[in-house]
């Protein structure tokens, strides 16, 4: 892809956004030379490594900065880490041959101890082998031609398998090579290289890997903004060094290696994108950072609190645009796990804000993260709006409401698609406690609670107005039935969140078969795929729309709101004396909206951009 067509989707993209716009952060970045090796570590006695680079080829276009980057490695693995130096095979320029890169590379899987880590840096061109649809090594002497890069190259998976035979308990490869067949322009380092599909490294059979590449395969390496080095390899060796230790345990795993150079390039490139690549265990411990600070690109613009702010965005907010459109595309990504989400958003949060007064990017970006995934952003501090954390984010799209023929109650069908906005939903219901706080600011008596509540149980005995009344107090409303549906199904379409065997009930529900005759403390049982607890069983849920038994037959497919008018009011979710048939997402109840019992509760909904806290 050019950087005209990149530019020109990149800009359609944020305007329809309506939040972004393109900036450079990377060049107000001052990128450490490296040349003084950090603190030692002492750790490697066991390692051995392979450190090879060229900058220039014989034929091919250069990899300007490639030496400068291997010698800082070379310093780091001997002098801080502390790896023998007689374990560490050096290649630089005209000995990096595809033969020679295989052989120090079983030399090295042979030297390193059952304890150790084996290390392979490779700083140069990378090319596509459409035949096997892996990346190829280049070595210095391929000629200008794609058989003649092919039999001067070494493959991704020879690479793999010699650095398999070792003993070693880890094995880390950082690929500075962009297997794209570009070179820093962009541009074909030999025509009629074959782009390679997408996919990724194969190292799934040996869980001692972490594999690490400049790029996708759709994009190509350029060096850092300001500094002629290859980015991957510097960025790499920074995080060693303690760059990427924001939590500050003094451990740097794969995942946060990754997690911060992909963050770091996100920040700083600004014509076109660069997204490392990780395969393998990214929980894989590296080593002990050497507690280095280095730079942090995407803070060298973190914008001050904007909101109701109007007029053209400052330089900074535009950074952080275009940091959260970059890591937005990064976030979609289908082979990502969740450590390496919760490490990239969670770089993206220290860097930009955790509240939404700070960071408007806030409420897009838990949209963007599983359910559970949020949760432990809230957990481990990255998260602290409670606007936010508080409720779990539903994405806009279409859905199954009802049951099928045979299933349920005539009232649930038909089955038929809806398609909703994206809102947000409590990822509890709410607590006795919470509602003795609304009784007490309004200086109205709270309803009485049963003999088995506590402070953390769903709050019942309330009718529908009860509910009404604190959901708009707490700038929230009630879910409509459909968005209540949506939420409660999880994204699945099958009988249960969790699947169409009610045998995984007991899991996720409190029902009359395992209740014991009370309601129990919110947040027990385990959340469903959007992080949302209690949706089945424990209280039934009150929900906005009036009740009509033939209403899915006129049912409107957008949004829909129920019907106008009513004798009574959509229940939803079943409870703790109810049978476990009533805790199907797609089970509707009702009751008089002046009704109360011990058996009813409500949790709250707010569309996108909504979402406030009191």
């Amino acid at each position: 892809m050019s950087r005209l067509v990149f530019a020109l989707l990149a800009s359609a993209a944020l305007a329809a956004k309506g939040a972004c716009a393109q900036t450079c952060a990377g060049d107000a970045v001052r990128w450490p030379e490296l040349s003084r090796p950090a603190a030692s570590t002492g750790e490697g006695g066991g390692d051995a490594a392979v450190v090879a680079a060229v900058e220039d080829y014989s034929f091919l276009p250069p990899v300007r900065g490639a030496l400068v980057n291997a010698l800082a490695w070379h310093d780091y693995l001997v002098k801080t880490r502390g790896v023998p130096a007689d374990r560490v095979v050096s290649l630089q320029g005209g000995e990096v041959t595809g033969q020679a890169l295989r052989e120090a590379a079983a030399k090295a899987a042979s030297l390193a101890g059952s304890e150790g880590t084996l290390w392979f840096v490779f700083i140069g061109h990378g090319a596509p082998d459409a035949a096997s649809q892996e990346g190829l090594l280049v070595g210095f002497d391929a000629p200008r031609s794609a058989a003649g890069v092919k039999a001067r190259s070494l493959r991704e998976k020879e690479l793999l398998f010699a650095l398999s035979q070792s003993r070693a308990r880890a094995i880390v490869a950082v690929l500075d090579a962009c297997f794209a067949g570009r070179d820093s322009g962009g541009r074909e380092i030999v025509k009629g290289l074959q782009p390679l599909p997408r996919v990724q490294t194969r190292v799934a059979v040996d869980k001692r890997f972490a594999v690490l590449t400049a790029a996708r395969t759709d994009q190509y390496a350029e060096p850092l903004p300001g500094a002629s080095r290859p980015a991957l390899s510097y960025l790499a060796l920074g995080a060693l060094r303690g760059w990427a230790d924001a939590g500050g345990d003094r451990k740097v795993t794969a995942a946060k290696l990754h997690a911060y150079a992909a963050a770091t390039l996100a920040a700083a490139v600004c014509d076109r994108e660069q997204t490392p690549t990780l395969a393998g265990d990214g929980a894989a411990p590296l080593g002990r950072s050497a507690g280095e600070k280095g730079p942090q690109a995407a803070a060298k613009a973190r914008p001050t609190a904007a909101a109701g702010r109007t007029g053209p965005k400052t330089s900074p907010e535009r950074a952080r645009d275009d940091a959260w459109q970059r890591l937005r595309l990064f976030l979609a990504r289908p082979e990502l796990d969740d450590e390496e989400r919760k490490e990239s958003a969670g770089a993206f949060l220290r860097s930009y804000g955790k509240t939404h007064q700070e960071n408007p990017c806030l409420e897009d970006l838990v949209a963007a993260l599983p359910g559970p995934l949020v949760i432990r952003l809230e957990r481990e501090g990255l998260v602290r709006d409670p606007a936010v954390a508080d409720m779990a984010p539903i994405p806009a799209g279409r859905s199954a409401m009802g049951s099928p023929r045979g299933v349920g109650e005539t009232a649930e069908q038909p089955r038929h698609d809806v398609i909703l906005e994206a809102f947000y939903i409590d990822r509890h219901e709410v607590t006795a406690s919470q509602y003795r706080g609304f009784a007490e600011a309004l200086g109205r008596p709270a309803r009485a609670q049963p003999g088995w509540s506590g402070d953390d149980h769903p709050a019942v005995n309330v009718d529908w107005s009860d509910a009404d009344e604190y959901c708009r107090w707490a700038g929230k409303r009630l879910p409509t039935e459909a968005e209540w549906e949506r939420a409660a199904r999880g994204g699945a379409g099958t009988r249960f969140s969790f699947g169409d065997d009610d045998s995984g009930l007991d899991e996720h529900a409190w029902h009359a078969g395992n209740a014991g005759k009370a309601a129990h403390p919110v947040g027990r049982k385990a959340p469903n795929q959007y992080g949302v607890f209690d949706m089945a069983g424990n209280a039934a849920e009150w929900t906005a729309d009036w009740y009509d038994a033939s209403y899915y037959e006129n049912s409107p497919e957008r949004g829909p709101q129920g019907p106008s008018s009513g004798e009574q009011r959509a229940l939803r979710g079943g409870s703790w004396a109810q049978a476990a048939n009533l805790a199907r997402p797609a089970a509707r109840g009702m009751a008089d909206p002046a009704d109360r019992g011990d058996q009813r509760g409500f949790r709250c909904a707010a569309s996108r951009g909504r979402a406030r806290k009191r």
